[in-house]
């Protein structure tokens, strides 16, 4: 008997739907603009007819007005002026907007409200 290794995902399809978030971590990544030290961000949303999908995003680490960072920690209803620590953050809710990247895969766009519980 063999267990699977690997199990197809399905894509998320564009659009706005309620989501929480299901972890974070910090990361070092060397991208065209040098080594940069990264948030990933990733969470689960769920579609009209109950199926969820797993997406992910990065982030600077920057709270500064004007960064994606700041916007998200707003619309979870998070103070970007105060630290935030990881846990703080998994299992927020909120209204996720998925769009396509520049290699045509799903990803985490933007966050823009809370959703309440």
């Amino acid at each position: 008997m063999t267990d699977n290794v690997f199990e197809p995902m399905p894509e998320a399809p564009l659009g706005t739907y309620p989501g929480i978030i299901t972890g974070l971590s910090v990361e070092d990544m060397s991208t065209k603009y040098g080594d940069k030290t990264l948030v990933k961000w990733r969470a689960t949303v769920t579609d009209s007819n109950g199926t969820d999908y797993e997406v992910d995003a990065l982030t600077s680490t920057s709270t500064r007005k004007g960064s994606k960072a700041y916007g998200w920690l707003k619309a979870l209803g998070l103070d970007p002026s105060k630290p935030i620590a990881a846990d703080e953050l998994v299992g927020k809710a909120g209204l996720f907007v998925l769009v396509e990247d520049d290699q045509g895969f799903t990803k985490l766009g933007d966050i823009v409200a809370p959703v309440a519980k």
